[in-house]
This record gives C-alpha cells, sequence and structure tokens, in this order.
C-alpha cells in the first residue's frame, strides 16, 4: 500500500492510499473495518464515492479550478465520505 500525501488531515483510524483509479481514502470503524470509501481523481479533478474510476464528466458535479482547487476537491470528497459513512448503519464514530 503506497500512502498518499494529502492536502487535508484524515479522521484517526482512517487511511489513504494510491492506486490506477487515483487516490483512495478509506473510512474505517471502531474495529478496524473499512465501512466507507472515496476515489478522487486529480487528472480529471473529479471524486465519486467507493471504489471505482472517476469519469472526466460525470453528473452535475462541481469542476475545480483555479487557486486551491486541490484543496477544495479533497474537502469536497471528505465532506460526502463523512456524510456517507455517519449514514451506515452501526458506523461507530471517531
Amino acid at each position: 500500500m503506497v500512502t498518499s500525501k494529502l492536502p487535508v488531515a484524515l479522521p484517526a483510524h482512517w487511511f489513504a492510499e494510491d492506486g490506477w483509479r487515483g487516490t483512495l481514502i478509506h473510512a474505517v470503524d471502531g474495529r478496524g473495518h473499512v465501512v466507507a470509501s472515496v476515489t478522487v481523481n486529480e487528472d480529471v479533478r473529479g471524486y465519486l464515492l467507493g471504489v471505482q474510476p472517476v469519469p472526466a464528466f460525470h453528473g452535475r458535479t462541481q469542476r475545480y479550478m483555479r487557486r486551491g482547487w486541490r484543496l477544495c476537491l479533497y474537502r469536497d470528497a471528505l465532506a460526502a465520505l463523512m456524510s456517507a459513512w455517519r449514514c451506515w448503519p452501526g458506523a461507530c464514530r471517531n
């Protein structure tokens, strides 16, 4: 597993790794199980929940441009992951 350098801090026990799809950020519960993930692709400047390739143009997503786009992209991806993780049945909130 190759750990990615992120412009944001992850909650305790969460981790990120680089793969062919982009950067994968995994939400981990109190028992060490991955309960949700988000895939961030800096090349297409987008993200999708889950472990999947991010298409160049998908839906009505925000376009990340100009100064600070990378930080905004990761903040939005983490917010979406936190929202999905909290909705997970039996999720242990850290």
